[in-house]
């Protein structure tokens, strides 16, 4: 047997696709494994992207809570501040106050916006109360 042929396993387009999803470990020990065992690998990498890609989901949602989470990895004392921030944030949303401003919209632009914005504007004139006092509604019957 020549020193340059080596048993080299079969490469199929499914052990490759498993090789990529599992980080690419050393390739020659990756082929070794079994099939059952290169899907487990697999499986792994998989978690671990769907893993980065809600972190970053979170941190492009949330700035300040992704960096509490950062630091309560590095400092398990500042789990407290993560949770503080978890916790504004959720009641936040559950009121519906959320602080973040709206974001830029092209409301305004056309005429039918111009007429939609001039609508609200009356309305809002029309709301106004007397004496600071709203106007009293009438019950249905």
């Amino acid at each position: 047997m020549s020193p340059w042929k080596k048993d080299v396993p079969e490469v199929t387009n499914a052990s490759y696709a498993r090789w990529l999803r599992a980080g690419r470990p050393p390739f020659e020990f990756f082929l070794g494994l079994s099939d059952l065992e290169q899907e487990c690998l697999a499986g792994i990498g998989d978690e671990f992207v769907q893993d980065i890609c809600v972190a970053i989901g979170y941190g492009v949602a949330d700035p300040q809570a992704a960096d509490a989470a950062i630091s309560a990895v590095d400092d398990p004392a500042e789990e407290e501040a993560l949770l503080r921030q978890m916790v504004a944030g959720a009641a936040r949303r559950s009121l519906g106050n959320d602080d973040a401003p709206p974001g830029p919209t092209m409301g305004g632009v056309s005429e039918r916006g111009r007429a939609t914005r001039r609508a609200r504007e009356i309305q809002r004139v029309n709301e106004k109360s007397f004496l600071g006092q709203k106007p009293e509604m009438e019950m249905e019957k």
